[in-house]
């Protein structure tokens, strides 16, 4: 008994003497070879832009805002839709496209409405239509050289009270429309 306990004794030690040794000779040793990266950015060929929209209108409550970044790759828009029914605002901000090339978008909804009293609330760009209740990648076509896109919004709310939520999206463009972003 004590032998065959000596024997499993030497051989669990001899197992894991093995296995240190193994991975002490795989984790010490590290090849690297040599890359260059160069980037050269440019000015941006797709932009958010408010001439011509009803950004600044007048809203139910004070006044449809849409404030742009200064290169407008960021739009805000604040609404003050009814409490009660569907409330359109239409044309409240456009996605322009001043390259030579055609361009693919995509809606990425990162935030979603998700308000309860909120049963619909929907972007709608050119044809396409985006349900802000949902996060999520949706195709919006494409746009081309010289081409815009009139951007509108519908909220549809049941409320008694006064209330407010959020939603967030980003805008995603490509010059190729064979792989669906990440």
């Amino acid at each position: 008994m004590n032998r065959a306990r000596s024997n499993t004794r030497g051989i669990l030690m001899l197992t894991i003497l093995i296995a240190v040794a193994v991975s002490a000779v795989n984790a010490a040793v590290f090849v690297y070879y040599p890359m260059d990266i160069a980037a050269s950015w440019s000015k941006r060929p797709i932009y958010f832009d408010t001439a011509n929209t009803n950004a600044g209108g007048p809203d139910l409550t004070g006044t449809i805002t849409v404030e742009l970044s200064e290169e407008g790759t960021v739009a805000d828009i604040t609404v003050h839709p009814s409490r009660r029914g569907t409330t359109l605002y239409h044309n409240i901000v456009k996605i322009k496209n001043e390259d030579t090339q055609t361009y693919y978008l995509w809606i990425k909804v990162n935030t979603a409405f998700d308000d309860p009293r909120i049963s619909e609330a929907v972007l709608i760009v050119g044809s396409a239509q985006i349900n802000l209740r949902q996060t999520g990648l949706t195709s919006i076509g494409s746009i081309n050289q010289g081409g815009e896109l009139s951007v509108s919004l519908r909220l549809k709310i049941s409320s008694t009270v006064q209330g407010s939520d959020s939603a967030s999206m980003e805008l995603v463009y490509s010059p190729q429309s064979t792989e669906t972003p990440p």
